[in-house]
């Protein structure tokens, strides 16, 4: 699954009127190698969809990196598929 958060430079909490700004601005070459960016951050109820599972991806990344998992089986191999979503370290509260 993509990060078109992270594609688009913007925040989950972004507006509807930021994602059209930013994706506007965006080079037609940009779009197109993004797949189905547009179609998905532009409508509302896929968008809304794609946040739910974006913040489901999210979880699983930090429970991931959580010290109690280490050695634990990671049958469905999580850490190959959530790799764009792991949180930055640097943003971690300590």
């Amino acid at each position: 699954m993509r990060n078109y958060y992270d594609a688009l430079g913007l925040s989950r909490q972004s507006n509807t009127h930021d994602i059209v700004d930013t994706i506007n601005s965006l080079p037609h070459e940009q779009i197109a190698e993004e797949g189905d960016l547009q179609a998905v951050m532009q409508n509302d109820d896929w968008r809304t969809h794609y946040q739910r599972v974006h913040l489901q991806y999210e979880a699983i990344a930090a429970t991931l990196n959580s010290p109690a998992m280490n050695g634990a089986e990671n049958s469905h191999s999580w850490d190959k598929r959530v790799v764009e979503f792991e949180p930055a370290q640097d943003t971690l509260d300590r």
